[in-house]
């Protein structure tokens, strides 16, 4: 591979998810119990506790943005008796592709149209986002301690027959209203189109907030929002010493090229400043002449 393919520098991203509706996003249950919950939620075996896995939300990320875009849903994968339709192609240039990754089968031409791989020596094809799990805030914890230690409201749902009214209920876990979650974000940028990519991880994340996280949707369950959004660049010079002083915030950024040491309140407020904030982290990484101050 091409020794001039570096990598350039790495965008920490932090924010809040508040859950504005029950979250529900399901774990199998360790024992069953005669009249137990079934459709319980995924908890950290350690604390006992509800959590968002990144895989989740990634893919929930994913799967919104793909509807989005101009790309094709092109892809099959097989997962038991299921297919999963989704876009995936060897173009290196993809912005899905590029920040939320593709199987390396898909680059070596064992895909469904076989043939051979398309892998450019001097291009970078491994996935640019990893989003971490994300667990419980400490107040959030307190409020829990406050109804239900163990972080879930139980929620009784019937499904009806048509023609006799009998109902058949069930019982369904789910992560309270209010409650929130500290998600984090990392994202590797190697070339200037990685940062012009940067608007992909924000635009999917309010394709989200617009429709729902998790399962049971159509129900009104999944409603989250993003806020208190902040990100630091960590470019090559901080791995020398990983002197948290190198870190460089890119705080809020105002019309008038000011930048406010302050996170962003809304993904509405970020994604207006988004020309901005790709201007500023380009020049920080020497991809344009002037630093916005």
């Amino acid at each position: 591979m091409s020794s001039e393919i570096l990598l350039m520098g790495v965008l920490e991203i932090e924010m809040v998810m508040e859950c504005l509706t029950g979250l529900r996003i399901g774990g199998g249950p360790e024992a069953m119990e005669i009249g137990g919950t079934e459709n319980v939620v995924i908890k950290d075996p350690l604390t006992r506790l509800p959590y968002v896995p990144g895989s989740s939300l990634k893919g929930s990320m994913r799967a919104h943005y793909e509807l989005f875009s101009t790309r094709p849903i092109n892809h099959e994968m097989v997962r038991g008796p299921q297919k999963i339709r989704m876009h995936m192609c060897e173009d290196p240039n993809c912005e899905v592709c590029r920040v939320f990754g593709r199987t390396p089968e898909k680059l070596e031409g064992r895909g469904e149209g076989g043939g051979a791989g398309q892998i450019q020596d001097n291009m970078i094809y491994i996935t640019r986002l990893k989003v971490d799990d994300a667990y419980p805030t400490e107040e959030t914890i307190e409020k829990w301690r406050a109804f239900s230690p163990d972080g879930v409201e139980v929620k009784w749902e019937n499904a009806l027959d048509r023609l006799t009214s009998r109902a058949n209920p069930r019982v369904v876990e789910r992560v309270p209203r209010g409650s929130e979650f500290k998600v984090m974000m990392s994202y590797k940028i190697f070339d200037e189109k990685d940062v012009e990519n940067i608007d992909v991880i924000f635009q999917s994340l309010k394709l989200v907030e617009d429709d729902y996280l998790g399962g049971y949707g159509s129900r009104g369950y999944g409603r989250v929002r993003f806020k208190n959004i902040s990100m630091r660049l960590k470019k090559r010079e901080y791995y020398e010493d990983c002197n948290d002083q190198k870190k460089i915030k890119i705080g809020k950024i105002k019309e008038d090229g000011r930048v406010v040491e302050e996170p962003y309140s809304s993904l509405e407020e970020l994604l207006t400043s988004m020309g901005r904030i790709i201007s500023r982290i380009k020049a920080e990484l020497g991809l344009s002449k002037e630093v916005q101050r």
